[in-house]
């Protein structure tokens, strides 16, 4: 029969690339935008899931201003936290499964070395309580969840480090950029692929339920050489700019970010039998749509350039 997936949070990243990614054979996908789905009104929230019945929910809404959240901790947890236990309850009642994104961030990131999904948590910061309250939430609700962490998104739509560099390159010729933050950069459309894959695989296993993490491949790098990497590759026009090692003690957010994000495959690559490619590979692709979507758009833009 036709699998039905509903997909929560259709406007960031991760919507973006679920709504464009192929589906596994006969499924049928639908996209709860904000207008349809106030994930601060339950009874709205509860009503919307028992509508659309669907056979799996993806929830990639969530509250990712990160510094923010340190002064809107009600909003964060409000989204992060009860949302999703909102969301597992429901699908839960009707006997649908829940995929619910993570974040590294639920680690304190003190420790060395890859993090796996058995070490224990310790968020740093209030969007990191707030997922790791929403993963267990949905636990709590649904035992048949994927609970999903990643790290360092990156695409071409949306908000995200690469196009924040790409933009400050050119209106700096210096930038200062953390060398003491280590993670592994993920491409949002090579999650979204992995996740349908994921959900397909264990709709028909029912052991593969569980917390994964996901991530592109190669080897975790620095904030630092992320953003040499991202220069390195961009198709530049004009010199770059002149990158400084700076560190978070020196510069610091209200948020504090784990100094080591590093998550361990190596559980996903088992139990699904996918590996997602190496992130270089992924950067490489998005700097190339970043070039093509710029090109016609600095072609119109009137003389003297007083663009957005």
């Amino acid at each position: 029969g036709m699998t039905r997936l509903l997909i929560l949070g259709g406007t960031g990243q991760l919507g973006r690339a679920l709504q464009a990614a192929p589906l596994p054979p006969h499924w049928h996908r639908t996209v709860l935008g904000r207008d349809a789905a106030d994930l601060a009104d339950a009874a709205a929230l509860e009503r919307s899931i028992a509508l659309a019945k669907p056979d799996i929910l993806i929830n990639a809404a969530a509250y990712t201003a990160v510094d923010r959240a340190e002064s809107e901790s009600a909003a964060a947890w409000r989204i992060n936290a009860t949302a999703p236990g909102v969301l597992g309850a429901a699908t839960a009642r009707i006997g649908a499964a829940i995929i619910q994104l993570s974040s590294d961030y639920v680690f304190d990131g003190v420790s060395e070395g890859l993090l796996t999904e058995d070490d224990p948590v310790g968020p740093a910061n209030v969007y990191g309580a707030s997922k790791a309250a929403g993963e267990r939430a949905v636990a709590a609700r649904n035992p048949r969840h994927l609970i999903v962490r990643t790290s360092w998104l990156f695409s071409p739509h949306g908000a995200n480090f690469v196009k924040k560099m790409l933009r400050l390159g050119r209106e700096r010729a210096r930038l200062r950029v953390v060398d003491d933050q280590i993670g592994r950069p993920t491409d949002a459309r090579d999650l979204a692929q992995a996740l349908l894959a994921a959900a397909d695989g264990a709709l028909r296993d029912e052991t593969a339920w569980g917390t994964y993490h996901v991530t592109n491949g190669g080897a975790p790098v620095s904030r630092l050489d992320f953003a040499r990497a991202i220069f390195n590759r961009a198709p530049w026009n004009g010199p770059a700019p002149r990158l400084l090692p700076v560190s978070s003690e020196v510069d610091p957010a209200p948020a504090r970010r784990p100094a080591n994000a590093s998550l361990a495959t190596t559980k996903f690559t088992d139990r699904f039998g996918l590996a997602l490619r190496p992130w270089q590979d992924a950067l490489d692709e998005v700097l190339g749509h970043l070039k093509e979507a710029e090109a016609p758009a600095r072609a119109l833009a009137p003389a003297g350039g007083d663009g957005p």
